[in-house]
Order: C-alpha cells, then sequence, then structure tokens
C-alpha cells in the first residue's frame, strides 16, 4: 500500500532543501522488515534511467550515473568511526570519544542531541554524492516507531533500532521503520511525544486513532518508507534547489514580499 501526495511541515527552515509544502511518497509493505524495504528502494532507483519517460531528462541532466552506482551500505556506527573518528556506543562513552575526538559536549547537551550534532556537522556532509547512501542501524536512545533489534553477539555496547536512512546525491532521500508492533511500547512513546510538545508549549495533537490496533494486529510485521518525491526530482534532474522542482515555492512568495516591501 502506497500514498502519494501533500504533506506540511512547518518545524524547519525554509531553505533550498526545505517548503513547508512538500510532496511524499509513503509505502508499507506487510510481513516485511527493513530490509525488504530496502531492496524495494534499490530497485526503484536502479529503474528510473531505465524508465522511457525518465531516461533522456537523466541523460540531459547527466544524472544516469547516479542512479545506476553500485549503492553504499553502512551502518551509523560504522559511519561515525569513519568519518568523524567517533566509537558510537550508549551512555557516557559517546561523550568520552567525542572529546578525544575534538569534539567539546555542551553542558546542557544530552545524548540525542550530542549525536545529532556530530551526525549533521561531520557525517552527513561527508557522504558521498555520487552513489546511492544507506545508513542502518540507527541507535535505539533516539526514539522512534522503529522496533530494536536484538543486541549483535560482536558488540553489545549500542543498541540499535530496525531503521535506515538512505542519501541521495549527497541529500537524505528517504526514512524506513521496522514499525513498532509492541502496543504498550507503542503507548509509552505517544505519551512521551506529547509530553514533549507540551513542555515546549505547543498543543500536541491527538494520537492517530486505531494505530495501536493496526500495528499490532494478526502479528504482522511492517516496513514502513518515506521518501521525499521532490527531492528526489532534484536528483534525477540535476535541480540544484527545491523552488526548481516545484510548481508553488514558498521561497516565491517570501521573494515577492520582500521586493514590494522595498519597493
Amino acid at each position: 500500500m502506497y500514498f502519494l501526495g501533500r504533506c506540511f511541515r512547518n518545524g524547519e527552515a525554509l531553505g533550498r532543501y526545505h517548503n513547508p509544502e512538500f510532496t511524499m511518497l509513503e509505502w508499507y509493505e506487510p510481513d516485511a522488515e527493513e530490509d525488504d524495504a530496502l531492496e524495494t528502494l534499490k530497485a526503484f532507483v536502479r529503474e528510473i534511467p531505465e524508465s522511457k519517460s525518465l531516461r533522456t531528462l537523466t541523460e540531459r541532466a547527466g544524472t544516469t550515473s547516479l542512479f545506476r552506482a553500485k549503492p553504499l551500505e553502512l551502518t551509523v556506527a560504522e559511519a561515525f568511526e569513519h568519518w568523524a573518528n567517533i566509537r558510537l556506543v550508549d551512555g557516557e562513552g559517546l561523550f568520552d570519544s567525542a572529546f578525544r575526538s575534538g569534539y567539546e559536549p555542551r553542558p546542557d547537551e544530552d545524548w540525542k542531541t550530542l549525536f545529532h550534532r556530530i551526525l549533521v556537522t561531520s557525517v552527513e556532509p561527508a557522504l558521498p554524492d555520487d552513489q546511492l547512501v544507506i545508513l542502518r542501524d540507527y541507535p535505539a536512545a533516539v526514539r522512534t516507531l522503529a522496533q530494536r533489534k536484538p543486541a549483535a553477539d560482536a558488540d553489545r555496547s549500542l543498541q540499535v533500532r530496525g531503521r535506515w536512512e538512505a542519501y541521495l546525491g549527497g541529500l537524505e532521500l528517504a526514512n524506513c521503520y521496522r514499525e513498532l508492533a509492541d502496543p504498550h511500547e507503542l503507548d509509552d512513546f505517544l505519551e512521551q511525544e506529547q509530553r514533549t510538545i507540551q513542555d515546549e508549549g505547543r498543543t500536541p495533537p491527538e494520537p492517530p486513532p486505531g494505530l495501536r490496533n493496526y500495528l499490532a494486529a494478526d502479528g504482522h510485521s511492517w516496513a514502513g518508507v518515506a521518501l521525499g518525491f521532490d527531492r528526489l526530482l532534484m536528483a534525477v534532474s540535476g535541480t540544484p534547489r527545491l523552488e526548481g522542482v516545484i510548481f508553488f515555492p514558498l521561497h516565491d512568495s517570501v521573494q515577492t514580499s520582500t521586493k514590494r516591501s522595498l519597493g
């Protein structure tokens, strides 16, 4: 089952890669795990330059090789080790490793905040931009609606979830969860999310009706993927900014308003 349509998100700054209204492609695979959904994504990406309707566009834009290149797959922990020289572990060990590598954890930073700072400033900018890149096995400490995976025998220092993110042309493209099916863990997650939103002075939305029963129904395992369709169009057409591939970008309205106010 899939959905292709408009989404709205105003929690990010308007910029080169974000518009408050955008198009999302989402699909859910029943009786599947994140690895199954990853194979679907890779097949989808490979098919783009082979499609009769898109081949001319990728050839003209010079992006054919991007879609035909062999994907690079690695865990988040491997990416931190390779590009930030940091051993990604649970607890205080992350702060010690970050400090030894030249990062100075801030007094108000918790584990999650430090993790995201290193990811955004050191790991993501270093990812290859000439192939599909998959970062998998995200830390369990970053709470999402993804199931925890059993601890690996080789390394029990980091608990992870069944989650991956895909990057294309150096830009985050898609996010996948092995959907959380435990109804009690799901309730706990939603309650914590609502408390966090209230603490920030915002009004929390009502939990999606039926979600608890739907995800846990019949013991099915679901893999869900959310893909930024506009960003995919950017990669296909070689367009450097988001407003180049959407019809009514907010950037245009802001520029028009600015020109009028200046006068």
